[in-house]
């Protein structure tokens, strides 16, 4: 019932123009309940001084807050065959990502529908649907302490329904450039005007759905330009170029700031925010993204990541900028995990599942929670209303402004310093091992990969092999690509891309049934493949058996009676090296034919 008011009221009063929405209760694990206030307050002046837009990876406000007491949450979720099920527990750090590219979200949302969660790929990991899972208090008991003491938004939604790339332009630019995807065939680690010459993203025609290819690099206004028109200082934190997280760089995919010495000046490493700040140089406005480790993407442990946002947090909280602050925490997209409340619809590509924002100020409202419809375009209105700034896109225009969620009339909150965890054994990981067998082998000019079927999901694993894989066979010889053969047994440590879920950048892949064969004696019986293969019976090296020798161009021939397959006869004695597949009784790649007749 809750949910269809919310739609009717949406429609009725235009997108994003309700003024307040009253939330109903659905308590559940947890023990405080905070505030809950509906109605739009007025606003006495505004002491902000220092706004950061900390920006977390891939989760829906039910994977963490879904059984925060009073929050518009729920411990249950819907299948796609119309099942009503308890949500699972959601591991600290799962076995794999989960699907939310723009056509997994479209599949997950299903119309308002919200029952195509456990549809996405990596969905079913070792038997549980973790898409259908959430977190509890004692999971992320820190994030949970910010929400209570300062001020958590449940009605809060991403602004393009789809994944990190989109949505974290909106948090610069109030656009997407119409994108709902992120880039494919990308170098390593790098999406926008660094990425390789076949990176590209699709771009949405968001009032016909048509579609197209663009590279990620390309000019629109940018709340960085506005505010350095108005001359109000501004510093966005990323990694650096190539390293992990620099595809959430957003601004490297606006060419006349990555190209200019904006660059150089106003988009410092990570690392320099806790400097900035105990320098109390922190600028009037900043963004703040980390790496892959300890940004709470799947798999990656949200054990870690939320170490890390404390530390920063704590950092600020410390420092003299902490009673003119206020930090917008959120995360940029739903991560495929199960969210019950229908996003707004606007046009083919917004709006996205919810996803959670806590507003972690001294002016924020103390313990409360804000049912007003938000997404990220509710940021850009308040920094745009704050400095006078022009608005960028529909989206700003249409959003509530996310002052909402502040009370400046109220007595400062104090500092709350928070004590990082011990986090369980493994969070720290950055590679997956995976096992399994090769179900495809992909080699074009654009990209190099093997895929391989795990028992730990229906869906096969995507390893790309890059310049700095490592491809050995089991007895630990260097192999090439094309020495894989469909139905191998593997095992692999991939470190997860953030691309697209299953996707694993292949640091070591073994195949389990490749050696390499040193002088290996067999008998010529015939020859096959139109002079690219000889049957042989193995002599040597335990009991005879019969394989196929694959003889290519690189291929040398040695002996009286060599230079080719056709000169060779049945009967006669071959010493060959080479790669070999035992499972296939095949040497695939042969390196060395030495020849001796059987008679002159």
């Amino acid at each position: 019932m809750y949910r269809l008011f919310i739609i009717v009221a949406t429609l009725l009063a235009g997108l994003f123009g309700v003024s307040a929405i009253a939330a109903g209760n659905l308590h559940a694990e947890g023990s405080a309940t905070p505030t809950t206030i509906a109605g739009t307050p007025t606003v006495p002046p505004d002491p902000i001084q220092h706004i950061v837009i900390l920006v977390k990876e891939n989760r829906s406000f039910d994977n963490y807050f879904g059984t925060f007491p009073g929050a518009d949450g729920t411990v249950h979720g819907q299948t796609s065959s119309g099942i009503v099920t308890r949500l699972t527990h959601t591991p600290d750090h799962t076995l794999l990502d989960i699907g939310h590219a723009g056509d997994a979200a479209r599949v997950a949302v299903a119309n308002g529908r919200m029952n195509g969660f456990d549809l996405l790929p990596g969905a079913v990991q070792d038997g549980r649907d973790i898409a259908l899972s959430q977190l509890y208090q004692s999971d992320i008991p820190n994030y949970w302490a910010y929400a209570r003491t300062f001020a958590l938004d449940d009605h809060f939604f991403s602004t393009i329904n789809g994944p990190s790339f989109p949505n974290h332009l909106v948090l610069i630019a109030a656009s997407s450039n119409n994108t709902d995807d992120n880039p494919i065939l990308n170098s390593y680690h790098s999406w926008g005007c660094d990425a390789g010459p076949y990176t590209r993203v699709e771009q949405v025609n968001p009032q016909t759905g048509t579609r197209r290819f663009i590279k990620p690099c390309f000019d629109m206004t940018t709340l960085p330009d506005l505010l350095q028109r108005a001359g109000v200082t501004w510093r966005y934190y990323a990694p650096g170029k190539y390293q992990s997280g620099y595809i959430w760089s957003s601004l490297d995919s606006i060419q006349h700031i990555r190209q200019s010495s904006l660059w150089q000046t106003n988009v410092p490493d990570t690392g320099q925010f806790i400097k900035d700040v105990k320098a109390g140089t922190l600028p009037q406005v900043s963004w703040l993204v980390m790496n892959e480790g300890v940004s709470e993407h799947p798999p990656h442990s949200t054990c870690a990541g939320e170490n890390w946002t404390v530390r920063q947090l704590n950092a600020l909280m410390k420092s003299s900028l902490w009673p003119s602050t206020a930090v917008f925490l959120t995360w940029d997209d739903f991560g495929g995990f199960y969210d019950h409340v229908p996003p707004p619809h606007l046009n083919f590509i917004a709006y996205g599942p919810r996803v959670p924002m806590i507003v972690i100020s001294p002016y924020a409202r103390a313990g409360f929670i804000d049912h007003r419809l938000y997404d990220f375009g509710s940021v850009m209105r308040y920094v745009e209303d704050k400095y006078n700034l022009p608005r960028m896109s529909e989206y700003d225009r249409r959003a509530n402004s996310i002052v909402g969620s502040f009370d400046f009339s109220q007595k400062a909150i104090s500092p709350l310093l928070l004590k990082p965890r011990t986090c369980p054994r493994g969070a720290y990981m950055t590679t997956t091992d995976l096992q399994g067998r090769v179900s495809g082998i992909l080699s074009t000019t654009e990209q190099r990969a093997i895929f391989v079927q795990t028992p730990t999901s229906p869906d096969a694993a995507k390893l790309v092999v890059g310049s700095t894989s490592q491809l050995i066979g089991a007895d630990g010889h260097v192999l090439r690509l094309r020495d894989f053969q469909i139905g191998d047994n593997v095992t692999a440590a991939g470190i997860p891309s953030p691309d697209s879920a299953l996707v694993y950048l292949g640091s070591e892949l073994r195949d389990l049934d490749v050696v390499y064969e040193q002088e290996q004696v067999a008998v010529v019986e015939r020859s096959g493949m139109q002079g690219r293969s000889l049957i042989v019976r193995v002599t040597g090296g335990g009991p005879a058996r019969r394989e196929t020798v694959v003889i290519g161009q690189e291929t040398k021939f040695i002996g009286s009676r060599a230079g080719s397959v056709q000169s060779l006869r049945p009967g006669d004695v071959v010493v060959l090296s080479g790669v070999a597949n035992l499972r296939l009784h095949r040497m695939t790649r042969t390196v060395s034919l030495r020849a001796y007749p059987s008679s002159p």
